[in-house]
């Protein structure tokens, strides 16, 4: 009896065994294409209620993606997910009115501009790279980082389908600017195989360390070599910021810098991260 229970022992390990293996082979045989390290990154939980998709107007929208170039049958693969929701979060910012415009004080704490300081010094070699290759000084670029996503530490709690889908359901005024994105996130998702609920966001569906809109894209560019442009990325985002900024006009007149910057983002932003880097450049 004991020669049997030995024996019975010995077969289920080796099943259990060649059970392993064979997982392991298979998960090899389905990994698929290379592509950008964002679409690992999972939604963080966003603590709002959300409803079903497919609301009346929804065909409209569909076909409004479509005209733009995207591929029909993805779009309706998109719609008939149960992931696309209207994000409640999204629809109170949207719809309750704002008072005061947006205040940067946050930026300018002791904590806050030590933080500055210690980020140009971790990376000061990427940071002079950039500035000798696109013209932006390194106190901006760390201003940008900091203010959109606090050096990477905050990247939304939102996705940016259900941010642009929200927006396109309950803002008439920015129903436009959400199909133009949309379509621009839809085409770079089917292109590079991302899944598209996967990809965190702020409430416009801005997302990555820079904060890009999609339909930005065209500006983003690889800052680390690797051939893949990934904006969670510190040095792509980085080095997006700068290109994005010298597209717009950046050059050494002050004018032209807070012209640029307003084209990243409106309203007392540029004043903000002119501010805020001059705070932080004499950690130098």
């Amino acid at each position: 009896m004991k020669n049997f229970m030995h024996a019975v022992l010995f077969l289920v390990a080796a099943f259990c065994a060649a059970w392993w293996v064979a997982g392991q082979s298979n998960v090899s045989s389905v990994a698929g294409p290379r592509i950008p390290r964002y679409a690992a990154y999972a939604p963080r939980p966003v603590n709002s209620v959300v409803t079903r998709a497919w609301e009346p107007g929804d065909s409209k929208l569909v076909d409004l993606l479509t005209a733009r170039g995207v591929d029909s049958t993805f779009v309706r693969s998109i719609f008939s997910n149960p992931r696309l929701s209207i994000d409640t979060a999204v629809v109170r910012i949207l719809t309750v009115p704002r008072g005061k415009k947006a205040s940067y004080s946050f930026l300018f704490t002791d904590s806050s501009i030590a933080d500055g300081k210690a980020f140009l010094k971790a990376h000061r070699s990427t940071l002079d790279s950039l500035r000798i290759a696109y013209g932006i000084s390194p106190p901006v670029i760390a201003a940008v980082v900091r203010i959109e996503t606090d050096f990477g530490r905050f990247l939304g709690r939102h996705t940016v389908v259900n941010a642009l889908y929200t927006m396109y359901r309950v803002s008439p005024r920015r129903r436009a600017m959400a199909v133009r994105e949309l379509a621009c996130f839809f085409l770079l998702a089917r292109e590079r195989e991302i899944d598209p609920f996967a990809v965190e966001s702020s409430w416009a569906g801005a997302f990555g360390i820079s904060q890009f809109m999609p339909c930005s894209l065209s500006y983003a560019v690889d800052g680390n070599g690797d051939e893949t442009i990934d904006l969670f990325d510190l040095r792509d985002a980085m080095a997006s910021i700068a290109n994005y900024l010298r597209a717009h006009g950046w050059s050494s007149l002050r004018a032209s810098q807070l012209r640029a910057l307003r084209a990243y983002n409106r309203g007392p932003y540029a004043g903000a991260v002119m501010a805020y880097a001059e705070k932080i450049s004499n950690a130098r």
